[in-house]
């Protein structure tokens, strides 16, 4: 065995040679250093102890010759850290690579959306144009104004073309010969109107005229059958007058009959008992009446107080409707006055623009006689700046006439609001006439069912004087009998005195019962006096009636006089609308004459803006078409994406794999170098056993023990390298792996 002490010192055995290079070296650990530090020492003594003995011991060359394959083993170890470390690169590599494309990939992203924004903005431009568009629609006057600004400094480069100018008056001309028989047309419609709506007014005025025709008929008719109802209810009462005068009378002929006939009164006491129990139960039956008579008072003095309620309605609805009418009144009177001060205004305008048409043809006929035309078109343009000016102002007082003339027609509206106010008002104070009407259908109900009582206490009286009638026919025969007994009575004048006493007591008798008779007839006149109240209270009614009936003669007169006040203010209001009518027909043929010169702008700018769709679209196609194509570049890149990602999952598959395998050939290799050390330090404690009296064995069994612990240290480190370089390949593969799990 031979050592080399260069600066690159080399182990040499018999078997193999091994070289230590200074890059090998600092690619090996710290520990590594520190053995070869060891070692160089040892193989120094180990020559000179072989030059002193030159028999060598078998044990020791066999020691030697495992150390150099531990040796060997160790290298082999080291270049496959190398060749993992060689994995890690590649892998790093393709993880950069990956980087690379997601950053790409992003890259991509964010042009496709600042290309999305830039359509999106294209598209807004696109909407906003539009919305110009319709600006320019709603706000031409305020272009108009701009452009009759431009077309002063087009009127600026006339100046030289006059004869240009001469044309235009003539078209100008034309066209207001045009204009003159567009208004005249105008005019001819507008009477037409005027007639459709004199016609449709007239008509209106007809219906309801005719409504409240119908109305009054129907309330005359309603008005008349209640007089004839309390006619026939009169007659009825006198009826009952004379049948009550009647029983009366016949009630005195029964009284002198019973005086005449006191004799005859014995034997028809039984026949009175019975007719005092009729009399009992009519008395009764009075009563009930009387109860129903004040029943009917009390509903009479609600109805009285029901009336006063109404009648006070009516006054306080009176005085609401007088006060609103008064407002109106006043108020349309403001107006009136309001509408003359704007005609006399509008009459004011119109003369000021026949005027100013007037110094127009002036002006024209001047343009035409005059031949310094520079000068008089300079004047002109000013006074056209002028007109134009004035004509500005005139429209904006226009706008302010037309603003009023909209608040008069809310006026108007709001008065014809209150008027239908008015008109609910008194359809209302119908409706409570009507319920009045109702009620004293009512208490002519109530007065049908007293009616219909006195009539079956008239039945139940015919019944009474039929009994009467029976009664003196009874007595007829009693008389004709008595006649007959009287000559034989007059043999009985003894037995007759005796009896007259008996009759005396029976006459007390019959007058207790005569006055009962009168307390009864008292009752009678009682009733009688009653009945007199009914008609005073029918007299009341019909004076109720009157007075209601007068009260609607009065609302229908003020209800006429209302509908001759509208119908004028109507015909004010339509010879006012007819005036702005006009005026607005003026306003109309300017503004048409704009709206031409608008027109023919406004297809300008429609061309312009077609054209500028088209370059739009164009665009848009453009962008469409590297749209799609980003897209495909997109598509092809999401799966070169997809394919590393296939090929990074087998390769760490098989990575995982060979980097499994080699751990447990390293941990077989450990497990092995492990065993083979505890043999060794068994073997060498049997060495110190044996050799324990040599000196040279000693100190070798040291170095032995030394360069032992060396190496396990080595495998200890090597174990913690192996679970270092584990971890970091699981985190390497974990975090490739993680966002495409995501």
């Amino acid at each position: 065995m031979q050592v080399h002490t260069d600066k690159s010192p080399a182990i040499r055995t018999t078997k193999s040679r091994v070289t230590v290079s200074p890059n090998s070296i600092k690619s090996i650990p710290i520990t590594h250093k520190v053995i070869n530090r060891i070692m160089v020492p040892i193989y120094l003594r180990e020559q000179q102890q072989q030059q002193q003995q030159q028999p060598q011991n078998p044990d020791v060359i066999r020691l030697q010759q495992e150390l150099e394959m531990w040796i060997q083993r160790y290298r082999e170890l080291e270049q496959l850290y190398q060749g993992h470390k060689n994995h890690l690169v590649i892998i790093t590599q393709y993880q950069e690579r990956i980087d690379m494309l997601v950053q790409e990939n992003h890259q991509m992203s964010l042009i496709l959306e600042a290309r999305i924004q830039e359509v999106q903005q294209w598209e807004r431009s696109y909407y906003e144009l539009q919305q110009q568009l319709q600006y320019t629609q709603t706000n031409r006057e305020s272009e108009f104004q701009i452009q009759i600004n431009q077309y002063s400094n087009v009127i600026a480069n006339y100046e030289k073309n006059i004869n240009e100018l001469k044309s235009t008056l003539q078209l100008n001309q034309q066209e207001a010969l045009q204009w003159r028989e567009r208004c005249d047309y105008l005019q001819k419609e507008q009477e037409k109107l005027r007639q459709y709506y004199e016609n449709q007014r007239q008509q209106d005025a007809e219906i309801l005229i005719q409504s409240a025709d119908q109305q009054r008929q129907q309330n005359e008719n309603e008005v008349y059958k209640l007089r004839n109802q309390l006619d026939m209810r009169m007659k009825e009462l006198e009826q009952f007058k004379q049948q009550n005068h009647q029983l009366e009378q016949t009630l005195i002929e029964v009284g002198s009959s019973q005086q005449n006939y006191e004799t005859k009164l014995l034997l028809l006491t039984q026949e009175i008992e019975n007719s005092n129990d009729v009399f009992q139960k009519k008395a009764q039956q009075f009563e009930l009446t009387k109860k129903r008579n004040q029943e009917l008072e009390q509903e009479s003095q609600i109805l009285r107080e029901q009336y006063d309620q109404f009648a006070q309605q009516l006054d306080f609805y009176r005085q609401k409707y007088e006060q609103e009418v008064l407002n109106q009144r006043k108020q349309e009177s403001s107006k009136l006055d309001r509408e003359r001060t704007l005609s006399e205004e509008m009459k004011r305008i119109q003369q000021q623009i026949e005027e100013r048409d007037r110094r127009i043809k002036q002006l024209e006929v001047q343009i035409q006689a005059n031949s310094q035309y520079q000068s008089q078109l300079i004047q002109l343009e000013d006074k056209c700046q002028l007109y134009q000016q004035e004509i500005e102002r005139l429209n904006g007082q226009v706008r302010q006439k037309e603003q009023q003339i909209q608040q008069l027609q809310l006026h108007n509206e709001q008065t014809q609001q209150k008027h239908y106010k008015n008109e609910n008002t008194l359809i209302k104070i119908q409706n409570e006439y009507q319920q009045l009407i109702i009620q004293q259908t009512t208490y002519q109900n109530n007065i049908e069912q007293m009616q219909r009582v006195k009539m079956q206490l008239e039945e139940r009286v015919i019944l009474l004087g039929s009994e009467i009638e029976r009664l003196n026919d009874i007595q007829r025969q009693l008389m004709n009998e008595l006649d007959q007994n009287v000559r034989t009575r007059r043999n009985e004048n003894e037995t007759i005195n005796t009896e007259r006493q008996k009759y005396s007591i029976i006459i007390e008798q019959q007058t207790r019962e005569l006055s009962e008779y009168k307390l009864k007839l008292n009752q009678i006149e009682l009733i009688r006096s009653q009945s007199d109240q009914l008609k005073s209270d029918n007299d009341r009614l019909n004076q109720l009636l009157r007075h209601l009936q007068n009260e609607n003669e009065q609302w229908r007169h003020n209800y006429n006089k209302l509908e001759e006040q509208l119908q004028q203010d109507y015909e004010t209001k339509i010879i006012m609308l007819s005036q702005e009518i006009e005026r607005l027909s003026i306003l109309i043929n300017e503004r048409s004459t704009e709206m031409e010169t608008n027109r023919r702008k406004v297809t300008i700018l429609e061309e312009e803006l077609n054209k500028k769709r088209y370059t739009q679209e164009e665009k848009l196609a453009m962008l469409t078409s590297e749209i799609e194509r980003l897209n495909l570049l997109n598509l092809s890149y999401s799966e070169q994406i997809e394919m590393l990602k296939t090929k990074l999952i087998k390769q760490d598959s098989s990575d995982l794999l060979l980097l499994r395998e080699k751990n447990l050939y390293l941990n077989q290799e450990i497990e092995r170098l492990q065993n083979l050390v505890e043999d060794l330090s068994k073997e060498l404690e049997i060495y110190r056993l044996k050799y324990a009296d040599q000196f040279g064995v000693g100190s070798k069994y040291e170095e032995l023990l030394l360069y032992l612990s060396l190496y396990k240290v080595e495998i200890e480190s090597l174990r913690a390298q192996l679970t270092d370089k584990e971890k970091e390949v699981n985190d390497m593969r974990k975090s490739q792996l993680a966002p495409y799990r995501r």
